[in-house]
């Protein structure tokens, strides 16, 4: 019986720190997806229509971005939770790196893009 109830909270504290560290990536990624699309700074308040960035920003502002980008990986990561049902840590940390790595990559494609548009 101690070997089950020290298993659950290992599993226990592995979910509550990969949440954490989802939750966390995705705070951080929704603000810097939200300082490219909506402030880029000087010398433009918005992107250029037409640019790269306006493009990749425009299609996910059809869903709120704070929304999407914070809760949409959190809820994702507590659904594979779920799924793994206790199977084992490697997996659950596995599924929160990869979240957190999937929405810093939306985030820094979206402050990496061109904001005029540019011609090839």
């Amino acid at each position: 019986m101690g070997g089950d109830a020290d298993r659950r909270e290992q599993w226990l504290a592995a979910v509550l720190g990969g949440l954490i560290v989802v939750a966390l990536a995705a705070g951080l990624g929704a603000v810097v997806f939200h300082k490219a699309c909506f402030d880029p700074g000087p010398p433009v308040g918005r992107p250029v229509p037409g640019s790269q960035r306006a493009g990749f920003c425009s299609a996910v502002e059809s869903t709120d971005p704070w929304l999407s980008l914070t809760l949409g990986p959190i809820l994702i990561y507590l659904l594979l939770v779920a799924a793994l049902r206790q199977r084992r840590l490697f997996w659950t940390g596995l599924a929160a790196l990869a979240l957190s790595v999937a929405v810093l990559s939306i985030a820094a494609i979206a402050d990496w893009l061109e904001f005029y548009p540019t011609t090839i």
